[in-house]
């Protein structure tokens, strides 16, 4: 049993879907922050010349 199926039995189909979407969403974002932090510390090294 799943998030998106309890959100399903408390509040019907529209909580359902609400939780799966919003699932996708923070999923994402995540990953997105991830390649975003990536990048910030890649330009903090090569400025800083720490890769030999």
């Amino acid at each position: 049993m799943s998030v998106s199926d309890i959100m399903g039995v408390l509040y019907g189909k529209p909580g359902k879907w609400a939780t799966n979407i919003l699932s996708i969403f923070f999923g994402i974002s995540l990953i997105a922050m991830q390649v975003i932090f990536n990048s910030l510390l890649t330009k903090i090294n090569k400025s800083r010349n720490w890769e030999q």
